[in-house]
């Protein structure tokens, strides 16, 4: 991306890496790490493309959320497990109860 935009600021190329970028993360089942977020808000800085809102919570905080939730649902404690899982909805991140724990991501706009 940087190499379009050293060329001349060839924006639609620089663009073109960017959402062939996406395209990977997307196709993956792990959700994109703190580097992919601090790549789209630079982006937004310099282009404006896209509408961020808000402030992201980093993945770190997320996961603790995750587990404490999870550590409440087996204490039965569904009241204040749902009032997690809500606060993450809020922020944009969906959770996906399984046999084999709970797996999120950050939704996209």
């Amino acid at each position: 991306m940087r190499e379009h935009l050293d060329d001349g600021f060839d924006t639609p190329g620089a663009l073109a890496v960017l959402f062939q970028f996406i395209r990977e993360q997307n196709r993956t089942e792990e959700p994109a790490g703190p580097s992919a977020l601090r790549l789209i808000e630079n982006v937004d800085k310099l282009f404006g493309a896209f509408e961020l809102t808000g402030t992201v919570q980093p993945d770190s905080e997320v996961e603790d959320l995750v587990k404490e939730r999870d550590q409440m649902r087996a204490e039965k404690r569904f009241a204040e497990a749902d009032a997690i899982r809500d606060r993450l909805t809020e922020q944009g991140i969906t959770l996906e109860d399984s046999s084999d724990g709970t797996r999120w991501w950050r939704d996209t706009p």
